[in-house]
């Protein structure tokens, strides 16, 4: 009886923990799906602001291709977060100026796509974090579509404090 009972337990926590790995598997394929999907549409959204804004401060950079680096790596899993890399001509407009003026644009364009927020408190694009270095400006834009990226954006707001990179959708411009 004691033998019988022992495989039994055996089992049970066999099962349990083909349970949990399976389960971990599933999400960890669904979060992949989600940051592709979430890059590919931050991808066309940036690729159509950034003329745009190269258009309002000509003296600042040239068009050019910009290719996405995800931030998940050195932020935390399922954060929609992805970096770029702009070559510029000149540093003399403020990293805040051009994060404002990318982030209208991004939402513009999101907007014109019909692309949401998936919590609508906020808009879909957020430009979290700006700065030069060297030749180059280096921009993060944050694809609000679940809770980690929000949680990482107001994260990064308290951090910085900077002035309105997270305002409710209600305030939009």
């Amino acid at each position: 009886m004691t033998i019988i009972i022992g495989i039994i337990l055996c089992l049970v926590v066999l099962g349990l923990i083909l349970w949990f790995a399976v389960r971990r598997l599933r999400r960890n394929r669904a979060l992949k799906i989600l940051k592709a999907h979430s890059e590919k549409l931050t991808d066309q959204v940036v690729h159509e602001s950034f003329p745009e804004l190269v258009q309002q401060y000509p003296h600042w950079a040239q068009p050019q291709t910009l290719l996405s680096n995800p931030v998940e790596d050195i932020w935390g899993r399922g954060v929609m977060v992805f970096e770029y890399q702009a070559q510029v001509t000149s540093a003399k407009v403020s990293a805040v100026e051009i994060m404002h003026a990318l982030e209208k644009l991004l939402n513009q364009n999101a907007q014109k796509a019909h692309i949401d927020s998936s919590n609508q408190k906020y808009k879909p694009f957020i430009v979290s974090d700006g700065w030069y270095l060297d030749d180059q400006f280096h921009f993060d834009v944050a694809f609000m579509t679940n809770q980690p990226t929000i949680d990482y954006v107001q994260d990064m707001r308290r951090l910085d404090l900077k002035d309105d990179i997270l305002k409710p959708a209600s305030n939009k411009s």
